[in-house]
């Protein structure tokens, strides 16, 4: 489960990357990009440690770069670069998508992969399936077990969904078709605003609106079959761990 629904997804980022959960703040505090990170000199995080065990250190967000203070958040984290939406190797719009989209942003990874030598950790956030929805793509996809008037955002979100399930496919395949040993941790940061009515919430609980899919996805090695845990953001680099076979670092073994 992530911290919010339907927004924050800075605060979920913040999780992932450096194992501390939202809750061990006080509430005051909603973001720590904003809060903390930005004055700060520098920030642990798991960015830092990968640099420090010979990893390039690439962030890549297909939009500006002042949402959430990221331009100055980032070099705190330990990233090297930021590759954002006037920097990016392409900046296509899928129909009349607001965004760029997963696509491009995918191709960048693909790029920063082949434009680094030694081992790269690439953090990637994307735009494609940002709120507001209406009006971005041709045909959008029937909902059923929602009254007509509240369709029209779930409709316009679902067709999002799926040009992203193909985008990922195709990225994953490529990956798999390198040589170089490469593992992916895609998650969801928040469910979509706006797409959920209140009676969504009424019959399935609060906790599974904060619930959102993720996958950990290797190039080598078995593939697991079960599914993975519910679990927080904070143990998703730890799980990669496991996936991957390597011991987990201190700070890790502590979060377990």
């Amino acid at each position: 489960p992530v911290p919010q629904s339907g927004g924050g997804p800075a605060n979920v980022e913040f999780e992932v990357l450096t194992g501390l959960s939202m809750g061990l703040f006080a509430p005051q505090l909603t973001s720590p990009y904003m809060q903390i990170l930005a004055g700060s000199s520098d920030f642990p995080s798991a960015v830092s440690w990968f640099a420090a065990h010979g990893h390039d250190t690439v962030a890549v967000h297909p939009f500006g770069t002042e949402m959430y203070k990221r331009k100055e958040v980032y070099p705190r984290l330990g990233f090297q670069r930021f590759v954002h939406d006037r920097t990016m190797q392409e900046h296509r719009h899928v129909q009349r998508g607001r965004y760029i989209d997963d696509a491009s942003a995918f191709d960048e990874v693909i790029h920063q992969l082949h434009a680094h030598d030694r081992p790269l950790l690439v953090n990637l956030v994307t735009m494609q399936n940002h709120m507001p929805y209406p009006g971005q793509y041709d045909k959008p996809i029937g909902v059923r077990g929602l009254p007509r008037d509240q369709t029209a955002a779930p409709g316009q979100y679902a067709p999002g969904l799926a040009l992203t399930d193909g985008s990922l496919t195709r990225f994953l395949a490529r990956l798999r078709s390198s040589t170089e040993r490469t593992a992916v941790v895609f998650y969801g940061d928040h469910l979509p605003p706006g797409v959920y009515p209140p009676s969504i919430e009424q019959v399935n609980g609060s906790r599974r609106l904060h619930e959102t899919p993720y996958l950990i996805w290797t190039s080598f090695g078995p593939r697991r079959q079960a599914p993975p845990p519910t679990t927080s953001p904070t143990q998703l680099l730890p799980l990669l761990f496991d996936q991957v076979g390597e011991p987990l670092t201190p700070f890790y073994a502590l979060l377990r």
